[in-house]
């Protein structure tokens, strides 16, 4: 998973993707560059939307003259799919730092290294065995929504703001 990946997810879950502008046109990809309108940041990430193949959330990693490059995408690492000319929406993002760090732990979480942790025994006798950490009401295997909910729940939101 990527932290792009992650940022998506989260941001699903609690229905604010920190969306702070928008530009709507004819756009193309090709090898993780997008020319736009609006004036981004590098670090700064955006969302598109519209297009055939790189619907996703990326972060901008530097920028020339309208041009821009993006990485930490949502599907692959870049949007890399050259798909041609879309019609689609480019969405500005104001994520704040504290929601990037817990998907930094919401990405470490799915890759096992995270805390809190999935697991809740392990042994290695002449057999390695593992026990998934269970909601006790449901007994279903702790997810990373479930396992990180209070720290979700102060950027919840009603509505989502952008259909991604």
């Amino acid at each position: 998973m990527t932290l792009g990946e992650a940022l998506l997810m989260a941001m699903r879950e609690t229905n604010n993707y920190f969306k702070q502008t928008s530009e709507s046109g004819e756009y193309g990809i090709s090898d993780g560059i997008i020319a736009l309108k609006n004036g981004y940041l590098p670090g700064q990430w955006i969302a598109i939307t519209g297009s055939k193949l790189n619907d996703g959330v990326y972060r901008v990693e530097g920028a020339a003259n309208g041009v821009y490059a993006l990485s930490g995408g949502s599907g692959d690492n870049t949007p890399t799919r050259d798909e041609g000319a879309f019609t689609g929406t480019v969405y500005g993002l104001g994520v704040p730092p504290g929601f990037i760090r817990l998907c930094e732990d919401i990405k470490a979480f799915d890759e096992g290294a995270g805390r809190p942790t999935a697991y809740t025994s392990e042994s290695v006798a002449n057999l390695h065995s593992w026990s998934r950490g269970t909601n006790p009401v449901t007994g279903t295997p702790i997810g990373w929504a479930e396992a990180f909910s209070a720290r979700l729940a102060p950027f919840r939101r009603m509505f989502a703001q952008i259909d991604i």
